[in-house]
């Protein structure tokens, strides 16, 4: 009995533990939860007793204390209660913090929601859980059991959902108190870590609504300069053992230039794009650049570059980089068709892993050359001096000033005549004390940190004031250039001319055929959708209020199977790339199961016709732009 209340304190089934444990199992996302359970008791730290209704509650002991993890009275009731207080309208995804004995999951399981994310704090407290409750109900797709992660496979388990449907989710972190004041801190870390990764996609999302047209067009007009470029597989290893220099554009960078000049004989330089004119202003010569922005403004780094000094320097880039960029490139280059539209017929050639940054793709680059140690110069992720957000000579430089807004801190950032404001965050710098920074910022510091986790080589922050980067060595300048070799010019020379590597797998053949294929399948679906308005539009004017015939939904469908042929897949998913509209309206009402009225479906139908009318036009216009290009390269 529990002396305080009188309740039956009840004895673990070995049994049930047994079966939940061979549930876990036959999902290929537990096995290693699975096998984490065999290596940990069950904690002494908490007892179990039979509430008022009989069912199971987990109670914490904690200094001499009995904490329930939930009603000692009715656990079910209690968890209802809960539910139904969180904001749970049109929201598809949640993000529970704190399991205990689960109650509160199973009444998240009656609401439509797509994705319960349930994040348990103690893997020993959920074994308890696993001797007392059958868990097969949470066993599906619509759960995603996350219990005591570390830091990079917790980030690696929020990633692997799309970052279009993390946004149009809406997505709701909530914390259940009655386990989440047991472990404050941990609460707070994954807490943050939820917000961090959901407001990464946001944005990335709106990155990708904005820059999806001009992304496209770089893509396909850079294609022939991919074909004609080694892939990684000529970097991989290349940099064994030798030092690597990532230099992004801080404010920083102006405080280590000494540095980078003893240094550029002595190690690999990898410079961000952005950062490139600023060293060539002071006689550093990179020997990397890595590019990736698309933008027209990004093109103005590469106007303000010196690019006859660059011919021995070899610019790394994706092949949806600025199109104006490549052409004007004196030098070698290596351009990487990531995820390329025809990729399918360019054989095995390996990609460049892409970053949340160019910075990031800067320590991609060095990581999988194998460049040991990796020394970062400009990673400030923060403004130290709260005056420049980039070393002064960037494009991208913005004046900065800290502000008070209702008490709370608030960073104004000008350029020119325009002022953007943003809450400001304080975090831990390198020198001890906090550094102010943005929250886009903190989000690109995680995946930083989370990269630096799994890098088998030692990475190096070489700067005096920023943010901390865990998983680094912070040395000053003596130390850092102790390290580095005399002189490694012929080998980093050598590194250098892999880009004189012959790529003969393109299938010319196969693409000629493919492209006329698509060609004459945009005229296609373009008709199709065109048919298609003007029928639904017909059906759509003759309903009245919500309710529509049998016979005309079947008239709907039939245009939507049309458009849908798996033959014009490739076509459609190129509309979709193109087209923000047809994007969302696709993920959002197509291919979702949503409650809506038949006049709403039919509405919102029309809508996506008139943008993919749209789409298919632009896609129409870029083939027939690029063929030009691609007949003057001989691929046509």
């Amino acid at each position: 009995m529990d002396d305080k209340t009188g309740l039956a304190e009840i004895e673990l089934d070995s049994g049930l533990y047994q079966n939940n444990l061979n549930l876990l199992r036959t999902d290929e996302r537990y096995w290693g939860l699975a096998d984490r359970l065999e290596t940990v008791e069950v904690s002494k730290d908490y007892k179990v007793i039979l509430s008022k209704d009989n069912l199971p509650v987990i109670v914490a002991l904690r200094d001499g204390r009995e904490i329930p993890l939930c009603s000692r009275v009715d656990p079910q009731k209690e968890a209802q209660r809960w539910v139904d207080s969180l904001d749970l309208e049109n929201r598809l995804d949640i993000y529970v913090i704190g399991l205990g004995a689960g109650y509160h999951i199973d009444a998240l399981l009656k609401k439509p929601l797509d994705l319960i994310t349930v994040i348990g704090l103690d893997i020993r407290l959920f074994k308890l859980l696993m001797h007392i409750r059958d868990i097969s109900s949470w066993i599906n797709e619509r759960v995603n059991l996350l219990i005591n992660l570390g830091y990079v496979d917790f980030l690696n388990a929020l990633g692997y959902r799309f970052f279009i449907e993390k946004v149009i989710s809406r997505p709701l972190i909530v914390s259940f108190l009655p386990v989440t004041r047991l472990y404050p801190r941990r609460k707070e870390l994954y807490e943050n870590l939820c917000r961090d990764n959901i407001l990464n996609a946001r944005i990335c999302l709106v990155t990708n609504i904005s820059i999806s047209t001009q992304q496209i067009r770089n893509s396909f007009k850079n294609f022939p300069y991919g074909l004609m470029s080694v892939g990684m597989e000529a970097w991989y290893d290349s940099m064994r053992d030798m030092p690597a220099i990532c230099i992004s554009a801080g404010p920083s960078v102006r405080d280590n230039i000494e540095f980078l000049r003893q240094a550029q004989d002595r190690a690999v330089l990898i410079a961000v794009d952005t950062v490139v004119p600023v060293l060539q202003k002071n006689g550093i010569t990179p020997d990397f650049v890595i590019g990736l922005d698309f933008s027209e403004k990004n093109r103005y780094h590469y106007d303000k570059m010196n690019m006859d000094a660059l011919k021995d320097s070899v610019l790394m880039a994706i092949a949806d980089v600025h199109e104006g960029i490549l052409p004007m490139w004196k030098g070698r280059m290596s351009v990487m068709l990531l995820s390329h539209f025809f990729g399918d017929f360019v054989g095995r050639k390996m990609a460049l892993f892409k970053g949340l940054t160019t910075a990031h793709t800067a320590f991609l680059f060095a990581m999988f050359s194998g460049a040991d140690p990796i020394i970062l110069v400009g990673q400030d992720l923060s403004y130290p001096d709260l005056k420049n957000s980039h070393v002064e000579g960037t494009t991208n430089q913005t004046n900065l000033m800290l502000q008070k807004v209702d008490g709370r801190d608030v960073l104004a950032k000008r350029k020119g005549e325009e002022i953007k404001y943003v809450w400001a965050r304080w975090i831990d710098g390198v020198d001890g004390n906090k550094v102010v920074t943005e929250d886009i910022m903190v989000s690109y510091l995680r995946d930083l940190e989370r990269m630096i986790e799994v890098c088998p080589s030692r990475v190096i922050d070489r700067k005096d004031r920023g943010a901390k980067i865990l998983g680094t060595d912070n040395l000053s300048i003596e130390e850092t250039l102790s390290i580095l070799p005399e002189n490694a010019r012929d080998r980093i020379d050598k590194i250098k001319s892999r880009t004189e590597w012959v790529f003969t797998g393109f299938k010319k053949s196969e693409f000629i055929e493919e492209w006329n294929l698509l060609t004459n399948q945009i005229k296609e679906m373009k008709e199709i959708c065109r048919d298609a308005q003007v029928s639904i539009s017909d059906i759509e004017r003759r309903v009245e209020g919500e309710d529509i015939s049998s016979e005309d939904m079947e008239e709907v469908n039939k245009w939507i199977d049309k458009l849908f042929d798996d033959k014009y897949s490739r076509i459609m998913q190129l509309a979709q790339s193109f087209s923000a509209a047809v994007m969302l309206m696709v993920r959002k009402f197509l291919y979702k199961e949503k409650e809506i009225s038949a006049k709403e479906r039919i509405e919102t139908i029309m809508a996506f016709l008139e943008a993919l009318d749209i789409a298919i036009g632009d896609v129409k216009e870029l083939f027939e732009e690029v063929e030009k290009d691609y007949k003057r390269f001989g691929l046509l």
